[in-house]
C-alpha cells in the first residue's frame, strides 16, 4: 500500500435545490447522428443523475445552485464533460459523443505488457478501494472491463476501463458508477493517482434500523475525512470540528545522502573487471570499519527527508488568501500536518504502514503541487484536486470504500 495519494474530486457543488434548475437535451453519435439510448447524464460526485430515452433525449432537473461538472457517458464513447453554473440554467444542449479510440501513449514510447485481472487485480483493489476493513464490504461488479498496462522500465502500472466501474458498498449503502479516466501507480515514487467521475445511488434496506446503520457508517466515514476538513476550513471551524494544523519544514537528510555515497564507492571497489560485485570472505565492506558500519546502518534506516514541526497551530484565516460569498481560496508553502483529534488511527493502519507503536490521533501530511492554490466551497468540494497531495493517514483512508457523495450531509 502506498503512502501518498493524489485526490480526485469533481468541481464545485451547492446543495440548495431549485426545481427550475435543469439541463435538457439530446445525445447522438458524433459520426452518424443516430440517437443514443441509455446514456448516463449526471452531476459528478453526486447522487443526481438520469439516462437518455429512446430518442436520445434527457432532462436533468433539480440541479443545485453553484458550479458543477455535467457528465455524459456511454460505453465505447469518449466522456463528455461540461462545466455548468447558475447563470446558464435552465440550459438546453445537444451532445455528440465520439467513439473512443484505443489508448495511445502521447509521450515517449516505452515498451509495456498488456496484462489482465489475474496479474494486477488485487493491486488495483488495494489502491482503488483501499486496504481498510471497510473495503471488505465493497464489491466490484465488472472487473473484466478493467485492463492493465505495466511499464517495466519506469515501473508504472496503468489501468483502463471500457465502461464505468460499478462498485457496491454494502456498509455505506451506495452503488457507485465510476467513469475511470486515468489511473497510474508508480512503484518507484510510491504514488497512486486516479481521476474519474462518480454517480452515487442508494441501495440496501429502507427500514428505520437499516437506515440508521447506514447513517452511522456514513458518519464514521465522514468524520476526519478530506470532505470534513474542507467544510471546516470553509466555515472557519477547524478547532471546533477537531482539526489541528501545523506547518512543517521538510529538508533532505544530507547525512543519509553522504552515507549512500560512501556505500556506493565501497561497492565499486568490490567489482571485478566485468563490473560484477564479488563478495569476499566475511561480511565486511572495503574501506568501512566495523564501528562505522554500525553507525551507517542506523543512518540508512532514517527517512530520506527530515521534518521540522512548528510549535504554533495555524488558523483557517492564516491559510485563506481570498473569499467571496460562495468560495474561498487557500494556499500554504511547503507542507502542513493535519491532525484529527476526535478519533484514533485503526490498528489496520499501523499494520499496513509497518508502524510499531500505539494508536495515536489521525495525522496526515499535505502539500500543494507546484505551490498552487486550492478553491473550495462550503460543501467541501475543491479544485484543482490533483494539486492537493497527501501522505499518511489520508493517503491510506481516502479511497473509494469510504467515498461519500458531495451532497452528503451528516
Amino acid at each position: 500500500m502506498f503512502s501518498m495519494r493524489i485526490f480526485f474530486i469533481s468541481l464545485f457543488f451547492s446543495s440548495t435545490v431549485y426545481a427550475q434548475q435543469q439541463v435538457k437535451g439530446k445525445v447522438t453519435d458524433g459520426s452518424t447522428g443516430t440517437p443514443l439510448t441509455g446514456c448516463s447524464i449526471f452531476i459528478s460526485g453526486s447522487s443526481l443523475g438520469t439516462v437518455s430515452g429512446a430518442d436520445g433525449s434527457f432532462v436533468l432537473s433539480g440541479i443545485p445552485r453553484g458550479k458543477h461538472e455535467l457528465i455524459v457517458s456511454f460505453i465505447g464513447y469518449q466522456t463528455y464533460i461540461r462545466v455548468i453554473q447558475d447563470g446558464q440554467l435552465p440550459l438546453e444542449i445537444n451532445v455528440s459523443l465520439q467513439v473512443k479510440a484505443r489508448e495511445l501513449e502521447l509521450v515517449l514510447a516505452e515498451p509495456y505488457s498488456e496484462d489482465n485481472w489475474d496479474q494486477w487485480g488485487q493491486v488495483f483493489i488495494d489502491n482503488f478501494l483501499g486496504t481498510m476493513p471497510q473495503a471488505d464490504r465493497c464489491r466490484m461488479l465488472n472487473t473484466k472491463a478493467i485492463r492493465f498496462r505495466y511499464y517495466k522500465k519506469s515501473k508504472r502500472l496503468k489501468a483502463f476501463a471500457d465502461e464505468p466501474i460499478l462498485v457496491e458498498n454494502d456498509l455505506l449503502g451506495y452503488r457507485i458508477s465510476f467513469q475511470l479516466e486515468e489511473f497510474e501507480l508508480n512503484f518507484t515514487l510510491g504514488t497512486t493517482y486516479y481521476l474519474g467521475y462518480s454517480l452515487f445511488e442508494e441501495i440496501g434496506g429502507k427500514g428505520n434500523k437499516a437506515m440508521a446503520r447506514k447513517e452511522e457508517n456514513r458518519r464514521k466515514a465522514y468524520q476526519g475525512s478530506v470532505m470534513h476538513f474542507m467544510r471546516a476550513l470553509y466555515s472557519n471551524q477547524l478547532s471546533t470540528e477537531g482539526f489541528e494544523i501545523r506547518r512543517v519544514q521538510r529538508n533532505p537528510n544530507t547525512e543519509k545522502q553522504r552515507v549512500k555515497e560512501v556505500y556506493r564507492k565501497a561497492m565499486n571497489q568490490m567489482k571485478d573487471e566485468k563490473g560484477v560485485i564479488v563478495l569476499g570472505p566475511g561480511i565486511s565492506t572495503p574501506g568501512i570499519d566495523a564501528d562505522s558500519a554500525v553507525y551507517y546502518r542506523k543512518v540508512m534506516l532514517q527517512p530520506d527527508q527530515l521534518d521540522t514541526y512548528s510549535d504554533w497551530k495555524l488558523s483557517a484565516d492564516s491559510l485563506i488568501i481570498a473569499r467571496d460569498t460562495a468560495l474561498l481560496e487557500f494556499q500554504f508553502p511547503d507542507y502542513v500536518e493535519v491532525t484529527y483529534l476526535k478519533a484514533l488511527e485503526e490498528n489496520e493502519y499501523l499494520m499496513d504502514q509497518h508502524l510499531s507503536r500505539k494508536r495515536d490521533y489521525r495525522r496526515s501530511m499535505v502539500t500543494l503541487f507546484g505551490g498552487s492554490s486550492i478553491v473550495v466551497n462550503r460543501f467541501g468540494n475543491y479544485y484543482n484536486p490533483q494539486d492537493f497531495v497527501t501522505y499518511g493517514y489520508w493517503a491510506w483512508n481516502e479511497k473509494m470504500a469510504n467515498a461519500l457523495p458531495i451532497d452528503y450531509l451528516p
